[in-house]
């Protein structure tokens, strides 16, 4: 499933590790969420860790972590973001992937920044990500120019950091097993300027 309006992209093959897929996730906490609003005498809602009552009957409250760096070492941070909810679990998926990535690329809080927190994404880089494609474990994601936004993410430790940061994002959401980068459309742009080749990015065995 695609955002931002350009046709999908699939990528890779599945592996057979298990993992819940995102749209069983959502779809999952919704119908949770709808069936005890139902009637007067129901019971109350369950508590289900990091989600709220949706706003509206197409917004679900998702709490989630981005990967930022702390002494050249990843550091997860909290995040709250609101996507819409329709019929297509798997457009839910995509609309999930896309508001964590655009929560990381809008960098860390002052408060953040403050405890040592730091990262190549900010205010600046807000509009970084330019489209998320989701076809079943299978991401894409492409984003702009990185070589006027995060010009020193192109040194051997900038790169390493910078993969850290997405990375973790990425695969800190269930069901995601590999992801592809492009930056402008070309996955050899994005990797070039990461002084390396390439490469589809598999989920760490130890996540």
């Amino acid at each position: 499933m695609t955002t931002r309006g350009r046709p999908p992209v699939a990528v890779g093959s599945s592996r057979s590790r298990w993992l819940p897929t995102l749209g069983v996730f959502l779809l999952g906490v919704f119908l949770a969420l709808a069936t005890a609003a139902c009637g007067e005498g129901s019971p109350p809602p369950p508590e289900l860790p990091g989600f709220e009552t949706p706003r509206g009957p197409s917004e679900l409250t998702v709490a989630l972590e981005v990967t930022y760096t702390r002494d050249e070492a990843p550091i997860r941070v909290p995040r709250t973001v609101v996507i819409p909810l329709g019929e297509d679990p798997a457009r839910d998926e995509a609309f999930l992937l896309e508001a964590a990535l655009d929560a990381l690329v809008a960098g860390p809080t002052a408060e953040e920044e403050a405890r040592g927190i730091t990262s190549f994404f900010s205010e600046a880089t807000a509009d970084l990500v330019a489209e998320v494609t989701l076809q079943g474990d299978s991401a894409m994601v492409d984003v702009r120019d990185l070589r006027t936004l995060v010009p020193n993410a192109s040194s051997s430790t900038g790169s390493f950091l910078f993969l850290s940061e997405l990375n973790g994002t990425i695969f800190g959401l269930p069901g995601i097993e590999r992801v592809e980068y492009r930056m402008e459309g070309s996955c050899e742009d994005f990797w070039n300027f990461l002084q390396r080749s390439c490469q589809e990015v598999r989920r760490p065995l130890d996540t």
